[in-house]
């Protein structure tokens, strides 16, 4: 989910292209002369750039990385034809990828380094966190319409994380935030300053929950009551409302040259990986998970239905979820390792670690009202019109 990484917001703050996470150029195709060749399909600098080196090195191959921005801008090139061989999309687009038939089942006797396993008593260097085996066990559930879908059959847990407010301690109260919960977003405080994301799916999250209806709604009633907020909400705040994309991240993350404080906004809407990077560069801030509800997520590993190169996909699952690599992974990227013991001892340590910033890098899952996204074409296609009135819509 994180799609700003500090290697891409130096370059920006410089005036430098952003690099891409392997080598390119002439050198590269130099180098990858004989080689065989992997393609990875990526959220947008969502990986730390040495561990593709180091993935290259160790297998004296060639790591072709493309990225996107969304699961429906992956998805889209995958629909174009498009083949990779390890793709990361999220939950629901895994099932839509499912549905769709662009991805294979997976063979878990070639996946060594993690377990698929969701019993709470296994423990050990390859199990599953135990929260993110709560959260997966909430897919296995089902209803009507995802009967019988089950994540781990077709994806390997990557990151996992959840939706929340991060906000200036020095301008807005923990208080507050408990009592409005996610009205805090259409409830107008004079110089305050707000940040929403350009989403139709986390902005009608947000309306949905603090409702009290089910952000997988496929229901026109609800929905048209949830847009109704994000209009009310937009004509409360007026200009101190600003909907954004990734440079939030930067925006809340800013100080000045003498490292004081120097973010854009008050209060935005963040992942909670986002926010443990934001809050590791800006002490004033700090993460809340309305108890409303809110997203709770977990992007994955999957192979392509036609990838020509599935003994080297599962290689380099395998590397990614090693422990020594996905320590270097989290701690580059700031969001929730699967891997249990590399979250534990994020968790623990304060210096090399995340404990400081506990708050958004441990993943509540344990909330009554928090959900995951499922796929529905239904509620899609009436949430994204929806959306589309809601930035027609005046503020005056």
């Amino acid at each position: 989910m994180k799609k700003l990484s500090k290697i891409v917001a130096t370059a920006m703050l410089i005036g430098l292209a952003a690099p891409t996470l392997s080598s390119c150029g002439v050198v590269k195709v130099i180098q990858c002369i004989g080689k065989e060749q992997i393609k990875i399909f990526n959220w947008g600098a969502y990986i730390d750039p040495e561990v593709l080196t180091a993935f290259e090195e160790e297998h004296n191959v060639c790591v072709s990385y493309s990225t996107f921005n969304s699961n429906e801008e992956a998805i889209a090139k995958l629909q174009s034809g498009e083949v990779y061989d390890v793709i990361f999309p999220s939950d629901y687009a895994v099932e839509q990828l499912v549905e769709e038939d662009y991805i294979q089942t997976l063979d878990w006797d070639k996946i060594t380094a993690v377990s698929n396993s969701l019993s709470l008593e296994e423990t050990g260097d390859t199990a599953l966190a135990g929260g993110l085996k709560t959260l997966l066990s909430s897919l296995n559930e089902g209803d009507e319409v995802h009967e019988g879908f089950n994540f781990l059959n077709y994806a390997v847990p990557y990151f996992w994380g959840s939706v929340g407010i991060l906000y200036d301690t020095e301008n807005v109260t923990l208080e507050e935030l408990e009592e409005l919960q996610w009205d805090v977003f259409k409830t107008p405080v004079e110089g305050r300053r707000y940040a929403y994301y350009d989403s139709s799916r986390d902005g009608f999250m947000a309306a949905l929950k603090q409702l009290g209806y089910s952000m997988n709604t496929s229901d026109q009633a609800e929905i048209d009551a949830a847009k109704q907020w994000l209009i009310q909400q937009k004509q409360a705040l007026g200009q101190n409302l600003s909907y954004v994309g990734d440079t939030v991240i930067e925006d809340m993350a800013a100080t000045t040259p003498d490292g004081d404080p120097a973010n854009t906004y008050d209060l935005a809407l963040m992942y909670s990986g986002d926010a443990v990077y934001a809050m590791s560069e800006n002490e004033n801030l700090a993460f809340f998970q309305p108890s409303v509800g809110t997203n709770v997520w977990v992007d994955g590993m999957v192979i392509h239905k036609n990838s020509t190169k599935v003994d080297l996909a599962y290689d380099f699952i395998n590397f990614m979820m090693s422990e020594e690599i996905a320590t270097a992974n989290t701690l580059y990227v700031a969001y929730s390792s699967p891997l249990e013991i590399v979250y534990e001892t994020m968790l623990e340590d304060s210096e090399e670690g995340f404990a400081d910033y506990e708050g958004a890098y441990r993943v509540n899952v344990h909330g009554e009202n928090d959900e995951i996204f499922r796929f529905d074409r239904v509620a899609k296609s009436r949430i994204d019109d929806a959306w589309v009135q809601v930035k027609q819509a005046s503020i005056n």
